[in-house]
């Protein structure tokens, strides 16, 4: 068998075809890389606001675990907020000053209002779902119908 030479000019022409592709694929190795990096930022890094930014738009409509939410200034928190006890009931509060004013204040901060009917309810026996989606506003509900009478209407709306 016989090879063909290849004149200089050809094996030039040849290197440089095999460096564009090779450029090519390096460039797109890099995007990629760079693609993998900005994902791995957004939730490794901001996993905390991912986290809350979801709940926030899934948890519309259904109960929220009170460990989730500050019953003191009525919020979804980021983090699980801490259990206290006061006249035998469990609440939730997210730091000493909510906790400080929900014993101090105990009669404003401990009771609301069911978000369907307006009968005064504590808070650490009601049911709590999101006020708005998307937002973290909570809501308290007597019972399990008026919670889903509540999403029943703000569905149809």
């Amino acid at each position: 068998m016989s090879r063909k030479k290849l004149s200089k000019q050809q094996i030039r022409e040849k290197q440089a075809l095999e460096d564009k592709k090779f450029s090519k694929n390096l460039r797109k190795a890099m995007i990629g890389l760079m693609v993998v990096a900005v994902l791995v930022n957004i939730f490794y890094i901001h996993w905390c606001d991912t986290k809350f930014f979801i709940r926030k738009h899934l948890l519309f409509g259904k109960k929220i675990n009170p460990c989730l939410v500050c019953e003191s200034d009525d919020n979804l928190k980021y983090h699980n907020s801490n259990a206290i006890t006061l006249s035998s009931e469990t609440y939730y509060v997210c730091s000493a000053k909510c906790q400080h004013l929900l014993s101090e204040h105990f009669n404003e901060y401990a009771k609301t209002i069911d978000a369907l009917t307006g009968d005064s309810i504590l808070k650490a026996k009601a049911i709590i779902g999101l006020k708005v989606k998307g937002e973290s506003p909570i809501v308290y509900f007597k019972n399990e119908q008026n919670f889903k009478k509540y999403y029943e209407t703000k569905s149809s709306k």
